[in-house]
């Protein structure tokens, strides 16, 4: 998993748009890239350059890997958004 470095404590997500935060959240949810434009009402050539602005933001060369980190960033706030009673 990519991980913000101890002198830049920053999350890198953060360096997301909005658009591209929610394109990267529906990318963890194993949605494909037509399926993303039809929810977006965008092209997927659209989704496709988006998909690499968010590859570039945080430095990923994979969409393997994208995918798992996309997964796991869900994972992890869904985890923080628990409260306990």
């Amino acid at each position: 998993m990519y991980r913000a470095s101890q002198k830049d404590e920053k999350d890198p997500i953060d360096r997301l748009s909005n658009r591209e935060l929610e394109v990267f959240l529906m990318i963890g949810e194993g949605m494909p890239v037509k399926e993303i434009a039809a929810n977006m009402g965008l092209a997927p050539s659209t989704i496709e350059t988006l998909r690499s602005r968010i590859k570039s933001k945080l430095s990923i060369t994979e969409n393997e890997k994208l995918i798992r980190v996309a997964v796991e960033w869900k994972y992890t706030q869904a985890k923080t958004d628990i409260v306990v009673s």
